[in-house]
């Protein structure tokens, strides 16, 4: 993170649906890691959506089990 500030990162599936938020709080800048344990979650494609006060990211991922 370039700046501090609010943090959020949610993981979406195909419908739009929110499946899992893994972090929504203020964050410090620096460098961090996140892990998604998707144990409950079935095979597929997913998108994360990280937010910061300055940046808008969408990553698609396939979760193959």
């Amino acid at each position: 993170l370039a700046l501090d500030g609010d943090v959020s990162i949610h993981i979406y599936d195909l419908s739009g649906q929110v499946v899992e938020t893994l972090v929504s709080q203020y964050q410090n800048a620096g460098s961090y890691t996140v892990t998604w344990m998707a144990n409950n979650n079935a095979s597929g494609v997913y998108f994360i959506h990280m937010e910061t006060q300055d940046n808008n990211f969408v990553q698609k991922v396939m979760l193959i089990k």
